[in-house]
């Protein structure tokens, strides 16, 4: 199963158009960023949406309405940590010199 997953991911680079594969650390690391990346953003728009279902059936009762304000805050909060620490890690990622073009949208 796993030999075919790695024969699904391998696809052509747009800068160099050589074939690439997840061989390459600096593009194992690319994809496991974006793909954890991708999967924050999926979260906190899900956590956004149920929170304002939350705030949207609460019937003004302060308790329903505090946690609803709650969800959303959070998802939101967690949606910028998640994009913040994507830019850290790239930004280490090239300050290291481990560089990669991979990336999950490539595969979709």
């Amino acid at each position: 199963m796993i030999e075919k997953f790695m024969a699904a991911v391998s696809w052509t680079t747009p800068t160099t158009g050589a074939n690439s594969n997840l061989n390459d650390p600096g593009q194992l690391a690319t994809m496991v960023v974006d793909v954890l990346t991708w999967a924050i953003g999926v979260l906190a728009i899900v956590f956004i949406v149920v929170g304002g279902i939350k705030y949207a059936t609460s019937g003004g009762e302060e308790k329903k309405v505090a946690s609803a304000k709650n969800t959303i805050l959070y998802a939101v909060i967690g949606l910028v940590l998640g994009l913040l620490a994507n830019t850290i890690i790239k930004l280490v990622l090239s300050a290291l010199g481990i560089t990669g073009t991979a990336s999950f949208g490539a595969i979709l």
